[in-house]
């Protein structure tokens, strides 16, 4: 926990994982405050950049890679549990005090070609954290593996991320997954690739999803069996956009009209949307990754806030 207020930026990370493939090009774990700005990463085996403090909690403290950095009989007596309760089942507020991956900025990167190797990994990827670690203003894109579950994921074990202003363009996998309480706002996300991990541009994938805030974001899909939004259905309680604050997005597909409209109409009904909109964001440019909008009808329309993308990766 004393290892924070670090500063890692301008960076170019390739081709790392060349003998241990189980690598990420950037790790905070049990670190916070840390700024992670404006950073090329690509060519990576597994993740871009993870911030994690999950190794603590998930699956009991004797069984995980991290347990002799812990130091159980504090945390313990501190929450007043047995040893053998004490895990990712327990109140998280109660123990998010030693999840000390808190507050950490992630901004201005530029992340593609991740997970060339492994499987159940992402461009970003927080889990078992903090409060406050904030993602913003991030491009990710040309993630083409099999094995790419997100764009941008919160995994297990994770409340109160941020996830603001980041551009996911042609990738594999969801565009941003969250299986806790976090907040996804004012993203563009376009063009993702099927394939048997695709679920959706939001992926729900617990029913501790209930208060997040998803608002101003664009999805712009090139087909039109894509899902805006995937539910899980397998937790208890299961995952629904119902449960979420979501509101004034924009969905419209590139070859189908029926797919935003559908979209709309499934979750106007169960009072959710209200403000959302189906309609052509003349979104364009985005091949050369300049993502212009050549009119003002999105901001108009949801108040969606343009993203500089000038301002993402290696400084000149």
């Amino acid at each position: 926990d004393v290892n924070r207020k670090n500063k890692l930026t301008n960076n170019h990370i390739s081709n790392i994982g060349q003998i241990y493939w189980d690598a990420s090009a950037i790790f905070l774990w049990q670190s916070g405050e840390n700024m992670v700005s404006n950073n090329l990463i690509e060519h990576t085996p597994y993740n871009g950049i993870t911030v994690s403090t999950r190794a603590i909690w998930d699956a009991g403290k004797y069984k995980t890679e991290c347990v002799n950095t812990i130091r159980w009989d504090e945390i313990i007596a501190y929450l007043g549990e047995d040893k053998d309760t004490v895990g990712i089942d327990s109140d998280w507020y109660k123990r998010e005090p030693f999840m000390h991956a808190r507050k950490n900025k992630v901004q201005f990167n530029e992340i593609s070609k991740t997970m060339l190797k492994l499987a159940d990994g992402n461009a970003i990827y927080i889990s078992g954290s903090g409060t406050k670690n904030d993602i913003n203003q991030n491009f990710i894109y040309d993630c083409f593996s099999l094995g790419i579950d997100a764009g941008i994921r919160c995994d297990d074990d994770q409340n109160e991320t941020l996830i603001r202003n980041n551009i996911i363009y042609h990738i594999r996998g969801s565009g941003v997954c969250t299986k806790g309480r976090n907040d996804i706002i004012n993203n563009l996300i376009v063009d993702l690739i099927p394939s048997g991990h695709t679920r959706g541009f939001v992926s729900l994938e617990d029913g501790a999803v209930k208060n997040s805030i998803i608002k101003k974001n664009v999805f712009y899909s090139m087909n039109d069996f894509q899902k805006v939004v995937y539910e899980a259905k397998y937790t208890t309680p299961k995952a629904r956009l119902q449960d979420c604050v979501a509101d004034s997005n924009l969905v419209y597909s590139h070859v189908s009209k029926k797919w935003g409209e559908d979209y709309l109409r499934k979750y106007q009904k169960q009072g959710v949307g209200k403000n959302s909109v189906s309609m052509d964001p003349h979104l364009i440019e985005y091949t050369t990754h300049n993502f212009k909008f050549s009119t003002d009808a999105v901001i108009n329309t949801i108040g969606f806030e343009k993203i500089n993308i000038d301002s993402i990766g290696l400084l000149k």
